[in-house]
């Protein structure tokens, strides 16, 4: 029987470590593509420093400037939102694929579109 239950917490911690570092390792410099229908918004770099689940982090927009932004990541879902502060209003919302890239929408003053941002090398 105690085969039995060391095996199970060996189980367990397994899968504990495998789904934190899933859905706990997006701190750092993403790039990130952002499309939109009619518009040709510029490429963007997204950095994020992570706390748990807490998010904050800044997207970097050329020719516009730096977006504060903050929210979280839960089970593979990024939410973002731009600080109060923030010269636009925006929120992204992303999933972590398998691959370890995102893919979401964005909504801003100019309408929703659609992003996708891979890790910078």
């Amino acid at each position: 029987m105690r085969k039995v239950t060391t095996l199970i917490v060996l189980f367990v911690l397994f899968v504990t470590a495998t789904f934190a570092y899933t859905t706990d390792g997006v701190a750092g410099r993403w790039n990130v593509i952002v499309s939109a229908e009619g518009h040709h918004p510029p490429n963007a770099v997204l950095e994020m420093e992570q706390k748990d689940g807490k998010i904050v982090g800044n997207f970097m927009i050329p020719n516009h400037g730096d977006l504060p932004v903050e929210g979280n990541f839960t089970a593979g879902k990024l939410t973002l939102r731009s600080t109060e502060d923030a010269f636009m209003k925006m929120e992204l919302i992303g999933v972590l694929k398998d691959d370890g890239t995102f893919s979401g929408t964005v909504d801003t003053e100019m309408g929703l579109m659609t992003w996708t941002a891979k890790r910078a090398e």
